[in-house]
């Protein structure tokens, strides 16, 4: 069980007002920039720091979460995206979310950190070529009831090529989300 760190409020408002930037309060306190999120909203909350005081800081880590959350746009293809594993080519599933960095794979099972070599069989569904890429799995669902699966995978390895193909298949096919 971890232990949870007790900061002093009268030490953060002191540090916040003396013009230490939002990084500097997460080092010298080691703490993380949802922490530090949770701890300016509380300070917020209980009237210690007045609005002009936080509020740009609050609006500063936010932008910083969205980017690190998405870090390039996500795509939804009109049509689902065939793949195969490179190793069986005769069993197809289909990408139903995509970017440039990765993809949801809906109908294979697969487990948390696995890395696998597909083929995007793009010509099936536009003018785009087919292409291998090697990815990761960094998320998986399944419903045990409906015996579905969802993962999300990240490109790992992709050739220049491969790569080529990928941007002319998102710009053919998807919608953005």
């Amino acid at each position: 069980m971890g232990m949870k760190k007790s900061l002093s409020a009268k030490a953060v408002v002191r540090d916040l007002r003396g013009g230490l930037a939002n990084s500097d309060l997460m080092d010298k306190y080691g703490i993380s920039e949802k922490s530090l999120y949770k701890i300016l909203r509380q300070l917020r909350s209980a009237e210690v720091v007045t609005d002009t005081e936080v509020l740009p800081r609050i609006a500063q880590l936010q932008e910083t979460e969205r980017l690190m959350v998405r870090q390039s746009p996500r795509f939804r293809p009109k049509v689902a995206i065939p793949v195969s594993e490179i190793t069986d080519i005769t069993r197809e599933f289909h990408i139903t979310d995509i970017s440039e960095k990765g993809f949801k794979l809906e109908g294979m099972s697969c487990k948390l950190g696995e890395r696998k070599h597909f083929a995007v069989l793009a010509d099936k569904v536009s003018d785009s070529g087919s292409f291998p890429v090697m990815a990761e799995c960094r998320w998986v669902r399944q419903d045990s009831l409906e015996n579905s699966f969802e993962a999300g995978y990240e490109i790992t390895e992709i050739t220049t090529l491969g790569a080529r193909e990928l941007r002319g298949l998102i710009d053919s096919i998807v919608e953005e989300s």
